[in-house]
């Protein structure tokens, strides 16, 4: 809840009202005394236009129209819904968001032209636009649109835009595109090109409901450097929207995509299911039915013609099932050998034995059932311990899976962009720490973070903008960032390098020296002594301060440098054992 104090000052020795919009006024004899006037809400449900509307220069826009343009930051929900705003018009690159115009409720025209913004998905709310005009944007998914609009007109909008590099463990890449095109049915999509290392190709795939392009073989072309290939494909591709009916991009809007890759090669494996197959003369046996793992160095199955079979030493052709194995042990090794020399082996041995019918023995007596013996508890793996329930998470599309010896079994595909799994087991090796997610299934410490519900709020500090970072702190966001004195629920809290940090959506975290924590604490303060104010750092403010006996709103309370604190303005906090809280 966000409110905005208003308060009187009356200096006894003058006689005079002197008024100000500020929550607290300076201290400045002991013949002033402050008043408590009343606490106007910013809006109906006390919401705070930075945080409903939080690009500055779109505020500024909404102000203007209104004839206001000082007042940005003072916005209500009810400014938003004023009558008079049926147009806007933002222009240049300073404009980075949308988010918040849809509670511009009278809004009919809407003009775009040359800024930074690259989500209008929330226009799809809006129930009185019906003029949208779009020109040299960086927009490329386009399902903000809708039959909603009467006239769409897209100019100049031939896009470039370039993905995060991927590492891929196998040289075929399925590329989805929905996070670049959207995922509307209504939008045609047309492939013009597909370059890979500016080298046309034509053999790709494309699924136009999931919005994924698929391309094979992709080392092929490429250079080997130290077990690694490197490469960019780059995709120009036209969309034709059914709601676009004016400009240049009623005839389709060309988007160009490009991405970087990475594939690390693999070594090939080879396992077999039986260690020892007992088989009895007569049998037929497929020297290839036991095959449990044939993958080459991009993971990709092996075929039986790549796999030589020796049994006994003596090279066969395993195509064939072999039904005339005499009596005895054979000695069977499979070998598959890559362009490169590298070797995958699996041994397995087989055991024929004769056919024979034994004569029928005399019934023995029964003896004594002897006692049965307690089976000795099989010692639990020395490195592997238990702790507490503990939750962590990833935000990979699959996950590495080992086995508790710390050797890799296969991978786990997630569904949804980010996971969640409880464990109660450390397992510590040289190789690195595993937590265990099922039974035998152990996922590297290095994969996953541990975090911790925590279902609270917490408020930028005021100095300046702070940035946010995605899942392990790989790096800042450059496209959004969070504004400074703005309050946030965060549901989780985890440590990436050591480092604390909030979630406030599902994949931006910020810093915990970024914010200060705070629980929900409405009602008023008394000062009982000239108060100190802090800033949420825990910083004095210098040149103001609570009068004594002087009564102030306040809607939060925190802990600040080891001090419990009430928030009385924006970012102005005063010190619990200076007022009583009621």
């Amino acid at each position: 809840m966000k409110r905005k104090i208003m308060v009187a000052a009356t200096g006894l020795s003058a006689g005079t009202l002197i008024a100000t919009a500020v929550v607290n006024p300076k201290v400045a004899s002991e013949l002033m005394r402050t008043e408590l006037v009343r606490a106007e809400e910013s809006s109906g449900n006390q919401e705070n236009v930075n945080e409903l509307i939080p690009d500055w220069n779109l505020r500024l826009a909404i102000a203007t129209m209104l004839g206001k343009p000082l007042d940005a930051n003072k916005l209500t929900r009810e400014d938003l819904a004023d009558s008079r705003l049926t147009y806007l018009w933002l222009d240049g690159k300073r404009h980075y968001s949308l988010k918040g115009i849809e509670n511009v409720t009278a809004l009919v025209r809407l003009k775009i032209s040359n800024t930074s913004i690259k989500d209008i998905s929330m226009l799809n709310q809006m129930q009185n636009l019906r003029y949208l005009t779009i020109s040299e944007s960086e927009i490329t998914n386009f399902d903000g649109l809708s039959n909603k609009v009467k006239y769409i007109s897209v100019d100049n909008n031939n896009m470039t835009v370039e993905n995060p590099t991927i590492d891929l463990k196998t040289d075929k890449i399925d590329l989805n595109l929905s996070k670049n095109i959207g995922n509307s049915t209504d939008t045609t999509v047309t492939f013009e090109e597909v370059y890979l290392n500016e080298e046309r190709i034509d053999d790709y795939t494309y699924d136009p409901v999931t919005k994924v392009i698929t391309i094979d073989n992709l080392a092929d072309t490429l250079e080997n450097v130290g077990g690694k290939y490197s490469g960019d494909i780059i995709i120009l591709l036209k969309q034709k929207s059914p709601y676009i009916s004016g400009g240049s991009g009623k005839n389709g809007i060309t988007t160009t995509i490009k991405q970087h890759f990475t594939i690390t090669e693999n070594t090939p494996v080879l396992k077999v299911t039986n260690s020892k197959l007992l088989l009895t003369v007569g049998d037929k046996w497929n020297p290839y039915s036991n095959i449990d793992v044939a993958t080459d160095k991009f993971n990709k199955q092996i075929t039986h013609d790549e796999i030589k079979i020796k049994v006994n030493g003596a090279e066969i052709d395993g195509t064939e099932d072999l039904n005339d194995l005499t009596e005895g042990t054979y000695s069977v090794i499979y070998t598959y050998e890559d362009d490169s020399g590298v070797l995958a082996t699996a041994t397995t041995e087989v055991v024929v034995n004769a056919i024979s019918v034994p004569e029928v023995p005399e019934v023995p007596e029964v003896p004594e059932v002897p006692e049965v013996p307690e089976v000795p508890e099989v010692p639990e793996n020395p490195n592997i311990e238990e702790i507490p329930k503990t939750d962590i998470m990833t935000n990979k599309p699959t996950l590495d899976i080992y086995n508790s010896e710390g050797t890799k079994t296969g991978t786990k595909k997630l569904t949804d962009e980010i996971t969640d799994f409880t464990t109660e087991k450390l397992n510590k090796l040289a190789s690195g720490e595993y937590y265990q997610i099922g039974d035998n299934e152990w996922v590297s410490a290095k994969d996953v973070a541990v975090f911790e519900l925590t279902d609270s709020y917490i408020q930028t500090h005021g100095s300046k903008v702070k940035d946010l970072t995605d899942f392990g702190n790989t790096g800042a966001l450059t496209d959004r960032a969070l504004d400074k004195s703005s309050s946030w629920y965060t549901d989780r809290s985890a440590y990436f390098d050591g480092e604390l940090h909030h979630r406030v959506s599902t994949h931006e975290w910020v810093h915990d020296d970024h914010v200060v924590q705070y629980e929900i604490a409405n009602g008023v303060v008394n000062a009982t002594e000239t108060a100190t104010l802090y800033n949420s750092k825990g910083k004095k403010v210098t040149d103001r301060a609570l009068a004594k006996g002087s009564t102030f709103f306040t809607d939060r309370k925190a802990t600040i440098d080891g001090k419990l604190m009430h928030r009385v303005s924006t970012d102005e906090w005063v010190d619990a054992d200076t007022v009583t809280f009621k």
